[in-house]
């Protein structure tokens, strides 16, 4: 199997929950700015959900959605979740840097749900290359091994990553662009829990396969690719 990782994305980092650190990148144009979006994979809620940084920005967000990145100024937040039911028990704070992206998701299912806070600035690739990265926002997911696999590539080789878990995000690595397939094995074997097919993934683009438990009623694997530092 023809390997593609060029920058470490089988080092994890733990999303830990609505704390992260920032680099340098393509972020906010003015770089006084900083920039963040709401993911909404958290299962089980009355509605869509409303994420918001007190006294910044909010958003109502459907399950299974991402918004586009809203400025605002940099500084420390306190994170709010409700869905029409009201509260969900995510406490916490984010701190948001100038000139900086950064993505919040809220995970898990109503009665423990989570959130990630991951930065989203790795740079800007290469033509014919892409920067990529795996986030695990599934509580009914679990551990996974992860493969990113070209076209005519088979599972024939160790995993990408192994063992990612619920909470937990790869960095980025570089890979060659075009067409892309995710698939999740259990740890430590080939069996195939999930397989997207075919992801179209641009030239100088960066992503974020973005793990969640699938449709409420049911308990299958989604994903939700990002583009990061889009718009």
């Amino acid at each position: 199997m023809r390997r593609r990782t060029v920058r470490g994305l089988t080092a994890l980092l733990t999303a830990v929950v609505l704390s992260g650190a920032c680099s340098d990148s393509n972020g906010p144009e003015d770089s006084l700015d900083a920039r963040i979006r709401f993911v909404n994979v958290v299962k089980f809620t009355t509605g869509n959900v409303e994420i918001g940084l007190t006294g910044g920005p909010d958003a109502i967000v459907p399950f299974g959605e991402s918004r586009g990145y809203e400025i605002t100024r940099p500084g420390d937040y306190v994170v709010f979740v409700e869905d029409e039911a009201g509260p969900l028990d995510v406490n916490g704070s984010a701190f948001l840097s100038a000139g900086t992206d950064h993505t919040l998701a809220i995970t898990g299912q109503s009665d423990l749900a989570r959130g990630m806070f991951l930065a989203d600035d790795p740079g800007q690739p290469d033509v014919g290359k892409a920067y990529i990265r795996v986030a695990n926002g599934g509580l009914q997911i679990g551990p996974v091994d992860v493969y990113l696999l070209l076209p005519g590539e088979q599972l024939d080789g160790a995993p990408t990553v192994s063992s990612l878990d619920w909470l937990n995000a790869t960095l980025y690595g570089e890979f060659d662009s075009g067409e892309i397939t995710l698939v999740l094995t259990t740890v430590g074997t080939q069996d195939v829990l999930f397989d997207s097919g075919p992801i179209d993934v641009p030239s100088a683009s960066v992503r974020t396969f973005f793990l969640f438990d699938g449709a409420p009623a049911l308990d299958d694997i989604d994903v939700l690719v990002l583009d990061d530092g889009g718009d």
